[in-house]
């Protein structure tokens, strides 16, 4: 549905490079590690359920309350409070759940998310990373986002997703502006598309689940994650143990 999910598929890769490659009898190790977790990550028929905010207090609620606050004073609509539970149990210790608000002409949405590393345990190891997006879907399949997150920690954008930054102090009239002329370029390069409405729950995650498939189906097509995207994780301090790994994932891969 978004790069909120992608956002954090690309900080969870990220934590066993940091875990491992100082230790290079290791690598092996750390290899079928991430390709593990990203297949697990990016599998098929995700399983998404409506939560209670109360239920994660390891998340900041004064975010996601001034979050939704902002949206609705520009006409959004709260829809609902949402937790992949297929992620979560790939990666227990960045539990989170993703506030979804639908426009008022219910063709842009907005999704608001915390991750705190460790914090669903009561140890949170690393700062938290907050997130605000708009997200539309085209009717010819491509997904516009706007996007808070910064680019080194997202994975390379698969075909079909048009992504576009702003910093994380962005007011949100600031980032619809931005998010606007991102859809009038793409319709006026694209003559007779036209953005798709989303009202529902089922529709909200079906877009999710959407993105998902169209990332599985690049790192597919690709191989697995690609080396510049392991070296922007592991650091350029590391670069050369993140080629290593990246070869040995290649190989575990091929070898499929």
């Amino acid at each position: 549905m978004s790069q909120y999910f992608i956002l954090a598929a690309a900080v969870l890769v990220a934590l066993p490079i940091f875990l491992f490659l100082w230790r290079r009898r290791r690598i092996a190790k750390a290899a079928q590690g991430i390709v593990r977790r990203v297949d697990s990550a990016f599998q098929a028929n995700h399983v998404f359920r409506k939560v209670q905010a109360q239920d994660y207090p390891w998340l900041t609620e004064r975010f996601y309350t001034q979050a939704r606050q902002e949206a609705e004073a520009a006409g959004f609509a709260w829809l609902a409070d949402i937790e992949d539970e297929t992620l979560s149990a790939t990666y227990p210790n960045l539990r989170t759940f993703v506030r979804i608000l639908l426009g008022p002409d219910h063709r842009t949405r907005a999704a608001v998310y915390e991750i705190v590393p460790g914090g669903p345990q009561g140890k949170p190891t690393r700062a938290p990373v907050q997130t605000r997006e708009l997200i539309s879907e085209a009717s010819d399949g491509a997904t516009l986002t706007t996007t808070t997150a910064q680019t080194s920690n997202l994975l390379n954008p698969p075909p079909g997703t048009v992504r576009r930054h702003v910093s994380a102090d962005t007011p949100l009239k600031a980032m619809l502006a931005t998010h606007r002329q991102a859809i009038d370029d793409y319709l006026s390069a694209h003559p007779g598309v036209f953005l798709k409405e989303i009202r529902s729950f089922e529709q909200a995650t079906a877009a999710w689940q959407k993105s998902i498939d169209r990332q599985r189906e690049k790192l597919q097509a690709q191989g697995g994650l690609g080396q510049d995207e392991m070296v922007r994780f592991g650091g350029k301090d590391r670069e050369k143990l993140a080629v290593e790994v990246h070869e040995q994932m290649r190989k575990i891969k091929k070898d499929q």
